[in-house]
């Protein structure tokens, strides 16, 4: 059995995490979870404020750091989550 389970930042989420560890406890030969987030996209006014100068190295540095810090935060999510599921027993990815 494969498992989609799709987890963000919320309470819910830690729910569901902990829901499907019970649920498939005890299936951990046949089970296989993934767990996916969907990172925020860079604002729209961002893109389209593109310029080059100084104006054009800032624009590529905020864009820059947001990404890096919405991929940090979605990899600490899932490495948490991941955590959670083999604590409860299944088998790690």
């Amino acid at each position: 059995m494969n498992v989609l389970l799709p987890v963000d930042a919320s309470e819910a989420s830690v729910k569901a995490v902990r829901f499907a560890a019970r649920f498939l406890a005890g299936r951990s030969e046949d089970v296989g979870i993934t767990l996916m987030h969907v990172a925020e996209s860079i604002p729209d006014f961002l893109l389209a404020g593109r310029a080059g100068g100084e104006a054009g190295e800032i624009y590529s540095k905020v864009v820059e750091d947001w990404e890096q810090e919405h991929k940090s935060t979605g990899e600490a999510l899932l490495e948490r989550h991941r955590k959670s599921l083999v604590d409860a027993g299944l088998p790690p990815a």
